[in-house]
């Protein structure tokens, strides 16, 4: 078993960003050599190089990564010279150690370096970083694994290194698989269902951070075809539809041939509707890597595309065999997009499962941190949560409607105000909980506790200025949970408990 990760590779390539991100998502702790050096001599590293020479520093250097290799549970970013050392190396190779090489071009290299006054070798320019490399990359391949970092965020590579690791996941609910590495189980999930082919439908962002990887999962089942969209709402049309299908039609795929959507919601739909329309419906497999999808539209079983600029007018309810909830694709999200599956979640909770709502009110840290076991839970207690719901109205035609609290404010918001989804659903909520207070149904108190979580999460929870509630009004006779000129809206009785209530729409933005 793993108990430490050392890191290795040139200075810039994002050692401590890096490393740093693992810890906090691991729980473990992290350890940096250099920092280690600096406190233990009492000198900073261009002092020591200047005052003490690069010798000096070698050998404080060895001590440093000898007691960072008697350290359990940790990420250890070292120096970029730690690798010329044998004794180093026998530190990094031992029993329970991880080796990672994190790879960067020189251009890269001198991007993230460029007015760097802290780094001593550097004085030669990008032509003294390229001779260094040069000299070094046998080296830092003498590394376990290698991790190419070129046009990769730093959350994107701690990903990839946190997939170094052994899974650890579990089955949530029957077909609902949630933790860290869940992904890489696709491929043996699909072969003991008797699948022998695939189709992969992702986005040029998932593709160029993670898609690869899957995909070379998926080769080892059979043949396999890779259908890339540009990603975001602008996936979500007829044309990109059709160019799905066509794509299905190229590589013969046959009613046993699964549809695999990796990527956010947006990747989500567009995977789902066209599983659910070619040929009459192939099995369809979700990989949701977005913390919003993971708790809330890979499950659900509503597909759509946008017309214009009508969003899922044009839909079908088709459900997933399986979904795999990937927990480490979170730690890759950047803050909006965090922020919004956080928002989501909350809504979960306040409305359908008191656990998850005690565990977000009590785990702050952890929600800052990501903490990967933190999040495995988040999404298990969602996931359940929906599902039950779900499971009772898999059609949308009445109990399912409480998974919308927020969203009929929210998406007037978004539509008006120009709100991110996060955002607005964030207000949505707030503003459809103080309605449940005047209309005597929802406790003031639970609107205090919503509106702290939700502000403490980065989330907004006040209608911004300029809002004009007479367009707002005009959208609710559009809401889906309107019928015969009803209006039904999930109202908060408790924390974990709600109900739906009838509503005049012009009552909805009266105050």
């Amino acid at each position: 078993m793993i108990r430490r990760i050392f890191l290795v590779g040139m200075m810039g390539a994002g050692k401590s960003t890096v490393g740093r991100r693992v810890a906090e998502a691991l729980g473990w702790d992290f350890l940096d050599t250099d920092a280690m050096v600096a406190e233990s001599v009492g000198m900073s590293i261009p002092e020591i190089f200047s005052r003490k020479g690069e010798a000096f520093f070698r050998e404080a250097e060895k001590v440093a990564i000898a007691k960072a290799g008697e350290r359990e549970h940790a990420v250890v970013a070292t120096g970029g010279g730690a690798v010329l050392a044998g004794e180093n190396w026998r530190v990094m190779e031992a029993e329970g150690s991880l080796s990672v090489y994190l790879e960067a071009s020189v251009s890269t290299l001198t991007r993230q370096v460029a007015g760097s006054g802290e780094r001593p070798l550097l004085s030669g320019g990008p032509g003294k970083l390229a001779d260094i490399l040069r000299a070094r990359r046998a080296f830092y391949q003498r590394a376990n694994h290698t991790i190419r970092v070129d046009g990769r965020t730093p959350g994107e590579v701690a990903a990839m290194v946190i997939w170094l690791l052994e899974p650890d996941f579990s089955e949530a609910e029957a077909g609902f698989f949630v933790g860290r590495g869940a992904s890489r189980s696709l491929p043996d999930i699909l072969r003991e269902r008797g699948y022998r082919r695939s189709f992969l439908v992702t986005d040029k962002r998932v593709w160029t951070a993670f898609g690869q990887g899957i995909a070379g999962g998926l080769k080892s089942l059979g043949p396999l075809a890779v259908h890339i969209l540009p990603g975001g709402e602008t996936s979500k049309t007829l044309a990109e539809a059709q160019r799905a299908w066509r794509g299905l039609k190229t590589a013969r795929a046959d009613r046993g041939t699964p549809v695999v959507g990796l990527g956010g919601g947006a990747v989500g739909d567009l995977a789902g509707f066209v599983a659910s329309t070619y040929m009459r419906g192939l099995p369809l497999f979700q990989v949701p890597t977005t913390l919003l999808a993971m708790v809330d539209s890979s499950l659900g079983g509503k597909n759509a595309l946008n017309i214009g600029r009508v969003k899922n007018l044009v839909g079908t309810f088709y459900f997933p065999e399986c979904v795999l909830a990937d927990t480490v694709f979170v730690i890759s999200l950047d803050r909006e997009s965090f922020a919004e599956g956080l928002a989501e979640a909350i809504k979960t909770a306040i409305v359908a499962s008191p656990k998850l709502w005690e565990l977000l009110r009590t785990r702050k840290e952890a929600i800052v941190r990501r903490e990967l076991s933190f999040i495995g839970e988040v999404v298990s207690l969602a996931g359940r949560a929906k599902l039950a719901i779900v499971g009772e109205d898999p059609y949308d035609r009445g109990k399912r409607h409480i998974l919308n609290f927020g969203h009929t404010v929210g998406h007037a918001l978004e539509i008006t105000a120009g709100l991110s989804h996060g955002s607005a659903i964030s207000i949505g909520m707030v503003a459809e909980a103080r309605m449940g207070v005047r209309m005597g149904i929802t406790p003031g108190s639970l609107v205090d506790e919503l509106r702290e979580l939700l502000s403490e999460n980065g989330l907004s929870t006040e209608v911004p200025e300029g809002f004009d509630p007479k367009k707002a009004s005009a959208l609710v006779f559009h809401d889906k949970k309107m019928a015969s000129g009803r209006l039904l809206m999930p109202v908060l009785k408790g924390a974990g408990l709600a109900e739906l209530v009838e509503v005049e729409p012009e009552r909805v933005f009266s105050s």
